[in-house]
């Protein structure tokens, strides 16, 4: 059966809509995390110690290139949230007792002292690294639902008919 000129914009419309629906929402400005690691002394700049954040569940992790001789690391084009730090020294893990939130634009500096915890203390290790299987997947089912959406709608006009105007 052929579909009329407003069933055909209709179908076109769809496939258009289909087609911005797949379209990743505009990201929030980056932020930006930088500062300097000391010793336990909090005087003497630590080289070579990687700073890291971790989304809570630790699916994403942003890490810093290895502090310098001055100490000094910077983390850029960080989306912005609330983030779990830890750093990563030859004596061990260094894990920040509060979580980090940045904000949209924020250019955060911190200085971190490494100071080794007591006996008491209780910390939680950082989460385990993310596992990337489930969204690879949800992200082919989407595209292939909307390759086939649009090839029934290609499918469906190459079918009509062409009717002769009468003009």
């Amino acid at each position: 059966m052929p579909l009329s000129r407003p069933s055909r914009g209709y179908a076109l419309g769809a496939c258009a809509a289909l087609f911005v629906a797949s379209l990743p929402a505009p990201a929030a400005a980056p932020a930006q995390l930088r500062g300097r690691v000391l010793a336990h002394d909090g005087l003497t700049p630590r080289a070579g110690i990687v700073v890291t954040l971790a989304e809570p569940r630790g699916q994403v992790r942003h890490s810093s290139d290895p502090t310098t001789e001055s100490g000094t690391f910077d983390l850029e084009g960080v989306p912005p949230g609330e983030y779990r730090l830890w750093v990563e020294t030859p004596e061990g893990l260094f894990v920040a007792p509060e979580p980090v939130a940045l904000s949209a634009g924020q250019a955060l500096t911190l200085s971190l002292t490494l100071k080794p915890r007591d006996e008491g203390d209780e910390q939680s290790p950082p989460p385990p690294p993310p596992s990337q299987g489930r969204s690879k997947t949800v992200k082919w089912v989407l595209v292939g639902v909307v390759l086939v959406g649009a090839a029934a709608v290609v499918s469906i006009v190459n079918e009509e008919e062409e009717v002769a105007s009468p003009f």
